[in-house]
């Protein structure tokens, strides 16, 4: 395995490894909404994209997307000489990229409370806690 693929292969296995991490973290940090208040819930959320509503159940959506520009990386260059010619080529290098990051998650609500919840997408990430004592419910009690 030559050097270029060695380190090809550490980056995609640390890639997928975070995201592994992230999805666990995000399931953890959706798990505290169980039991909540649905008006917290929005509260904590902000506005959903869509409700939907059947018979005493009701599934709140929300979306957060993103477009993000990864600029290309220049290649290098390998020169030989010939006699009196000389030959570039370029070696490596990667074109710009550009990536949508979205994450879904609904919540199910029954008697105004959350009892269940699911997320899709390739960028559901939990994020950063400012305040290590938040909780839903701190949201809740908030409120009385």
């Amino acid at each position: 395995m030559n050097k270029l693929s060695y380190v090809s292969l550490i980056i995609v296995s640390s890639v997928l490894s975070a995201c592994v991490d992230q999805s666990i973290e995000y399931n953890k940090m959706c798990s505290t909404w169980l039991g909540a208040p649905e008006y917290a819930l929005i509260q904590g959320w902000g506005t959903p994209i869509r409700t939907y509503d059947i018979e005493d159940i009701k599934y709140i959506t929300f979306s957060d997307s993103r477009i993000v520009s990864l600029p290309g990386t220049s290649p290098s260059y390998h020169t030989t000489f010939t006699g009196y010619s000389a030959h570039t080529t370029a070696v490596g290098g990667t074109s710009p990229t550009t990536l949508q990051l979205w994450c879904e998650t609904t919540f199910t609500i029954h008697n105004h409370t959350v009892i269940d919840y699911r997320f899709d997408g390739n960028n559901c990430v939990a994020p950063i806690e400012e305040s290590p004592d938040y909780t839903p419910m701190s949201i809740a009690s908030e409120v009385f």
